[in-house]
């Protein structure tokens, strides 16, 4: 911590300075040190916390409460940490892991921890590789023993292959992943300790395990992906959550079969965590594509209630995980998308919840009815006007400031108490059994200053750590015999103890900025340290707090509430462009790949920039400076992604799925997860895509190579395969929501000219086929370019010359253009110079014909990359180049404020008149700053010829050609973003050469 508080402090003397060399650009800094995230939400996580590992997705508390263990499950080291719960304590153990999924369970009778092994990394990842540790080819269990003390030793594995009759995986591009996997996941023990239940993910089976014997006795068929395990009191019946229909099957544990499936959601809802109500026969799951948490009469096996955690804004909270505390009072759910805990008083607790009045009782009912009825019928998707309905019932109607007693009013079963503030993405929640710890360490009484001195935030921090000012803890401090009495002996004081609430959230605090981090070439530059690529250095937090009592969760609330909006919203000004029926009626969405902001623009004056971070400056990439030149210069974008996976998420959905979230990073580890991002539908966000949202509204529009957005039909997927090829879990609606989409879409060979976004350098899909070498553009290709080549500008040009002719030019046009991913050194293949600068010539080919043509003064351009991660910046991690480009366009501006992805695609919704899909684009600021109210910068934009030869190739038979040999160009970041800097350095400074910090990187917190 000490470190951590040092380098924070270095970093706001060089935040400070530049601020005070540039100002005004401090409003728009985001990082850890200020406590603001990329997308605008300013933390305030309640309790005392303490730095974990790699993105931390699993936890669980040793059963006398001393101990939490912690698991790493990010793209980097996997391990788990071992975290006193004491006042003061911290991380007192790592124990490295080959690979995990997240599930971890202590054993409530034996001081024994298991924990979910998936496989070690491959050797792309050899730095990374645990090569003499236990479990490296995955699917087994690690067992662990811990003594009094909490530390732990390793005790064997147990093995849990795949079930017998299991098959292999969902893959893309299909029939590339042969081999069968079990993927253990979530996992429980029954109460004497003598059988584990595991759920077996990519399996579609549960594994019950003799833990006498260490072997599997049974596998049961459950449902699509299942997730969550738990075990009822009774100790042989089981409960799976799986993901994809929505349901939770029930097992009888000592027959090995499963007694029926339970509908607690829609189909694609994702249902996860389960809980176990140890003082009633309920059982509790988080449902998170639907923000509900489903109550299931464990006696009738019914669902007996669901409970929302939504918000009236729109879908995205995302409860992931929830437990009951051991008095069965309360249910704590951890809300992903909401940076929160949510906290529901349970009947028979003597809590005394808000009164709902007789109609809010009879809504609720109804909404339950429905609900149930929905689930029978196997619903596909909950209305989401119901869903609407429900969250403002439960946020407003259980609110005891808005509803007022009145006689017809009766008492909620389920009183929603409020929330509590935590880190970014909360992965786990726990609560200890009361006097388990201590309250507070002990304090020296500090002379109370002066009311007038006291400084209000004081009192806004008490709100969120109880333990500061918990009763208990106070008498506790207090508690010693009076001075008066002169000759008594002093007694110790005697310590308090309470029941602790810890929670794990996977992305802590944010990064931020790092412009002097390590050389590549040292050996201190391992991915254990925190200077790195920016999957690797996104550290989780653990928070640990006195269970707060209902009116210190009451306030709390306002603040949880608060942190969900980000801190610089903007009301629209009266004249502005961005909103329905406007001006504006044409939006062209560019996505490009990977650039830090520095890397690009930093060598721009104006803003907020870093030229010795710069490697793609104005003598590489004119159009994109004379573009922030005319048009309005954003120096502080942010992308909302860590790397391609989620960020063409974000980027054309507006949302990233829990699911995607867990098993990009294992699939970028290079641990065997498959490869299923956004073609399979157990991939697909909540509410879908842009692109159906349009569909939805009737809104018109075109998709020029995104892949990654639902869109690809397993039609044409059948034939990169040479045989047929099917979603398992895609419904008739689904299929047919795909190939609309389709038939709106350019994806390239072989049946269209527009190469798909993972055609980076050359066509993939030809690549796939042998179809031979195709080489991609951007632009239109330069003279000398291979034969055949494809050209994005010339595919596009031929389409929308023939949309202008018929007055059809769609309201929302989405284009990705990738080649400023580049292909590293790759003997044979384009420089990163010359892709970059393909890249830049190929956007201004598409402004100069936008700009030139009829439509001009009703268009507006968007430019964003798809995430941050190749490129060191010295604000953040996450800042990106970004671009908007139009008529209304403010001409020359520079804008320092605060913007994200989601800024830019509320923006174009504003536009278009498309409503939001959910939560994240509902609540994002608009690019306001950054129009005008008239159309004055209208003029033509000619494009600029480039300056470095698009055709200029990399050698063979040098250092930087063998390198790259030893990676996979054909799909994005298939390597080490350490070596693709080091390749991107060499390609500009000459092999050898000592690069600048290897990526974007953070402040020390491991």
């Amino acid at each position: 911590m000490t470190a951590l508080l040092a380098a924070l402090a270095a970093v706001a003397v060089v935040v400070g300075a530049r601020a005070m060399a540039q100002p005004g650009v401090e409003i728009g800094r985001v990082g850890a040190s200020l406590g603001v995230l990329g997308n605008g939400r300013l933390l305030h996580p309640a309790g005392a916390m303490v730095a974990l590992g790699n993105f931390p997705t699993g936890g669980a508390l040793t059963p006398d409460g001393r101990f939490y263990w912690t698991v790493s499950t990010g793209r980097g080291h996997n391990d788990i940490r071992i975290v006193a719960t004491k006042p003061g304590g911290g991380v007192i153990q790592v124990l490295p892991l080959p690979g995990a999924s997240g599930g971890i369970v202590m054993d409530p009778v034996r001081r024994l921890a298991y924990v979910s092994g998936v496989a070690d990394s491959d050797p792309g990842h050899a730095d990374q590789q645990l090569l003499s540790a236990p479990g490296r080819g995955g699917d087994v269990l690690h067992v662990f023993s811990y003594t009094v003390a909490g530390t732990a030793t390793f005790v064997g594995l147990i093995p849990v292959p795949p079930s017998p009759d299991a098959k292999p995986p969902q893959s893309f591009p299909p029939g590339l992943m042969a081999k069968k996997m079990a993927w253990p996941d979530r996992l429980a023990v029954s109460r004497d300790g003598s059988r584990l239940l595991v759920a077996l993910n990519l399996s579609d089976a549960a594994a019950v395990v003799d833990a006498q014997s260490r072997r599997v006795i049974h596998y049961v068929d459950t449902g699509s992906y299942p997730y969550g395990a738990a075990i009822l009191a009774d100790g042989h019946t089981g409960l799976v959550s799986n993901e994809s229909p929505g349901t939770v099957s029930v097992i009888d544990m000592n027959a090995g079969r499963k007694l029926e499936d339970i509908q607690v959601g829609g189909h694609l809802s994702h249902p996860e965590a389960i809980a176990v109500d140890p003082k009633a026969a309920r059982a509790y799951v988080a449902i998170a594509n639907s923000d509900e948490v489903a109550v299931i009469d464990t006696a009738h096996m019914v669902v007996q209630r669901t409970l929302s955690v939504g918000r009236i804004e729109g879908l995205g909270t995302a409860p992931v995980a929830l437990t009951v505390t051991p008095d069965g009072r309360e249910l704590l759910v951890a809300e992903e998308g909401a940076d929160a805990i949510a906290v529901f008083g349970l009947p028979g607790s003597g809590i005394a919840g808000p009164q709902l009045s007789t109609a809010a009782r009879a809504v609720l009912d109804h909404e339950a009815t429905v609900a149930a009825a929905q689930r029978i019928a196997g619903a596909s998707a909950n209305d989401p006007g119901a869903r609407g309905r429900r969250a403002t019932l439960s946020r407003t109607a259980h609110a005891s400031d808005v509803v007022e007693a009145r006689s017809t009013s009766v008492p909620d079963e389920f009183p929603l108490l409020g929330s509590i503030p935590t880190a970014a993405y909360p992965m786990d929640v726990g609560v200890t059994a009361p006097g388990a710890v201590p309250c507070a360490a002990p304090a020296v009484r500090k002379r109370r200053p002066a009311r007038h001195r006291r400084h209000p935030r004081r009192y806004r921090k008490r709100a969120l750590n109880p333990d500061a000012h918990d009763a208990s803890a106070r008498r506790a401090r207090h508690a010693r015999p009076s001075a008066r009495r002169a000759h008594a002996k002093r007694r110790p004081a005697a310590v308090a103890m309470c029941s602790k609430l810890v929670w794990i959230a996977a992305k802590g605090i944010g990064t931020g900025p790092n412009p002097h981090g390590p050389n590549p070439f040292q050996t201190t530059d391992a991915n254990t340290n925190s200077f790195q690529y920016l999957p690797l250095i996104t550290f989780g937090r653990a928070g640990i707090l006195n269970m707060p009592s209902p009116a210190q969760i009451a306030a709390m609330t306002p603040v949880a509430d608060a942190q969900i909006r980000p801190s610089n919203p903007q009301a629209p000004p009266a004249d502005t462009p961005l909103r329905p029926g406007g001006p504006i009626k044409h939006v062209f969405y560019f996505v490009k790949e990977n650039r830090t902001y520095d890397q690009v623009m930093g060598d721009d004056p104006r803003g907020d920039g870093d030229p010795s971070l710069t490697l793609f400056g104005r003598n590489i990439t004119p159009n994109q400076h004379a573009l922030a030149q005319r048009f309005p210069l954003l120096d502080h974008v942010y992308a909302n992604s860590e790397a391609s996976i989620d960020g063409h998420f974000w980027a054309s959905a507006a949302k990233v799925s829990d699911y995607v979230n867990k098993n990009w990073h294992p699939n970028y580890g290079g641990r065997g997860r498959p490869y299923d991002f956004g073609v399979y539908s157990v991939t697909w966000p909540g509410n879908g895509f842009l692109f159906d949202q349009a569909q939805r509204q009737g809104i018109s529009y075109f998709n020029y190579g995104e892949a990654i957005a639902g869109t690809v039909p397993f039609s044409l997927a059948g034939i990169a395969a040479g045989a047929p090829v099917f979603d398992k879990d895609a419904s008739s609606a689904d299929t047919q929501e795909t190939l609309t989409k389709f038939n709106n879409s350019d994806l390239g060979f072989p049946v269209g000219c527009y190469p798909n976004d993972a055609s980076i350098g050359t066509d993939a899909v030809a690549d796939v086929l042998h179809k031979g070498l195709i080489e991609t553009y951007d632009s239109t290709p330069p003279l000398g370019a291979s034969v055949p080549s494809e050209s994005r500008f010339d595919c596009f040009k031929a389409r929308f010359t023939a949309q202008l002719a018929t007055g059809t030019v769609p309201s929302f046009n989405y284009l990705t253009l990738p080649s400023d991913h580049t292909v590293g050194l790759s003997a044979g293949g384009r420089s990163p110079r010359a892709m970059v600068a393909e890249n830049d010539y190929g956007l201004g080919q598409f402004v100069d014909l936008i700009s030139h043509s009829s439509i001009w003064n009703s268009s507006a351009i968007f430019v964003i990359e798809d995430d941050s991660q190749d490129g060191s910046d010295h604000v953040d991690a996450h800042r990106m180049p970004a671009y908007v480009i139009s008529p209304y366009a403010k001409p020359g501006a520079v804008v320092h404020t605060r913007y994200d992805m989601l800024s830019v695609i509320r923006s174009m919704e504003l536009i278009v008149g498309m409503k939001p899909l959910g939560l994240f684009d509902y609540l994002a600021t608009p690019m306001y700053d950054a129009f005008q109210g008239t159309p004055a910068n209208n003029a033509p934009y000619s494009v600029l010829a480039p300056t470095f030869p698009l055709n200029d190739r990399n050698p063979s038979g040098t250092a930087g050609a063998a390198f790259s040999a030893r990676f996979n160009f054909q799909q994005p970041d298939q390597i080490s973003q350490r070596d693709f800097d080091k390749l991107m350095w060499w390609s500009v400074h000459g092999v050898g050469s000592k690069p600048p910090p290897p990526g974007p990187n953070a402040v020390p917190g491991g």
